[in-house]
């Protein structure tokens, strides 16, 4: 039966066998260690970026706990003080209206500065009426600003008579 295929052997004896076996060792060998060179600047480099992220997680853990305890010292700022700026009224009688509004703002003193709401300001003082010295004015809220210190811009008028 002839197919038209040929056929080939080949014998090795035992010393081409150990040949074989040592020049695939030796292949195994050296690509291993050429394998070995280029991941060890691989690992190296690896290595390297990973003490350095090390280094910039321990930074950013400091400087939020700096954050934390800056945010903390916030929370627990009182305020310690009250301003008050008025327009539209002569010097003589603001000094008497200062201490009167200073009076009604009186118990926000103490309390922590995230604590006291502005529109509670607005409520205490805007559209009042004071009296001072026989005439009375009439006192519109400006502006509230709350920190440390409560400030309060009031423009003050001549309460309509009634």
């Amino acid at each position: 039966m002839a197919t038209g295929r040929w056929a080939c052997f080949v014998t090795v004896g035992r010393r081409g066998l150990v040949r074989c076996a040592a020049a695939l060792a030796l292949g195994v060998l050296v690509g291993a260690s050429g394998a070995t060179v280029r991941l060890g600047r691989e690992v190296d480099q690896l290595v390297r970026q990973r003490d350095r992220l090390e280094q910039q997680v321990a930074d950013l853990q400091g400087r939020l706990r700096k954050l934390e305890e800056s945010m903390a010292q916030r929370r627990r700022r009182p305020v310690r003080a009250t301003a008050v700026n008025i327009t539209g009224l002569d010097p003589a009688d603001e000094l008497q209206l200062r201490r009167r509004v200073q009076e009604l703002l009186a118990g926000m003193v103490g309390r922590e500065a995230d604590q006291v709401d502005p529109a509670l300001v607005a409520q205490i003082l805007d559209g009042r009426l004071v009296s001072l010295g026989g005439r009375t004015v009439h006192l519109a809220l400006k502006s509230v600003w709350v920190t440390d210190t409560l400030t309060v811009a009031l423009d003050v008028r001549a309460a309509p008579e009634r």
